[in-house]
């Protein structure tokens, strides 16, 4: 799963550089505390020293592709023959 962020806050109005500053202010601390990429860390995490743990990664990567080939192989209406 791909995360994109794309806040929008530049579609608002704003009347004045105080607005401005508030508005930019919370978009820097939601974007910090937001997990982000493959990682699900947000920066914050990172700078505390949360690391990115591997080998559970790779772990739920190989039960996925597992769980993927039994629902494959288990199609009774799958036609995977080139033709």
């Amino acid at each position: 799963m791909r995360i994109n962020y794309r806040p929008n806050i530049f579609k608002q109005g704003f009347t004045n550089f105080e607005e401005i500053s508030n508005k930019l202010g919370s978009f820097v601390d939601d974007y910090n505390n937001r997990p982000h990429s493959v990682l699900k860390l947000s920066p914050n995490e990172v700078a505390n020293g949360k690391t990115f743990d591997t080998n559970k990664y790779r772990e739920k990567l190989k039960a996925a592709r597992i769980k993927r080939i039994e629902e494959n192989k288990a199609c009774d209406k799958c036609d995977f023959t080139l033709k």
